[in-house]
């Protein structure tokens, strides 16, 4: 494994994924395909029976890399938008695909991309400082939806996305929506 923008240890039969791309670990084009790898090479990791998903610093993940996003729109060549999106499709589907059970260890905000890896995975923990939210109404864009949908409330979702709200992790768990 890379262990370049993301961290793996892997310790009796559990391994634990840290986002490591200060300061927000926002998600690249380099950071997704590395989180691709790291999840498949899991899979096929003899021992590992659980995996826990992470992150170094005071949040879990601010989504997508909105510098990179300018650069690529800047240097685009025709089809790349179309792959960004089908990568970062295939980030929650690898994390939400595993054949072992992924626990997203929430320790700050979880934003866009971000909150989107934490509800991919199978059981979902909070710290108190945590937060949960879909604030691409503040750059122009409107994604995360359908992923939220499945596990969030339609009505939860809307306004989230709409707003942009920020939703405590007790809030969430007073609804059901996270486990701890």
């Amino acid at each position: 494994m890379r262990n370049e923008l993301i961290k793996t240890t892997i310790e009796d039969h559990v391994a634990v994924v840290t986002l490591d791309n200060p300061p927000v670990n926002a998600q690249s084009k380099e950071f997704m395909e590395e989180l691709i790898e790291i999840f498949d090479e899991l899979n096929e990791t003899k021992g590992v029976r659980c995996i826990v998903l992470t992150a170094a610093g005071k949040v879990f993940s601010a989504g997508a890399d909105i510098k990179m996003r300018a650069k690529m729109a800047s240097e685009a060549v025709e089809g790349d938008t179309y792959r960004h999106l089908r990568r970062a499709r295939e980030v929650g589907f690898v994390i939400m695909e595993s054949n072992i059970p992924v626990i997203a260890a929430v320790n700050g905000a979880a934003l866009g991309a971000g909150m989107g890896i934490a509800i991919m995975s199978d059981i979902i923990v909070a710290s108190n400082t945590a937060k949960f939210g879909l604030p691409e109404i503040d750059v122009g864009l409107m994604g995360g939806v359908r992923h939220t949908q499945r596990v969030f409330p339609v009505g939860l979702t809307r306004r989230m996305v709409l707003t942009g709200w920020r939703v405590p992790a007790e809030e969430l768990y007073r609804r059901g929506l996270i486990e701890a």
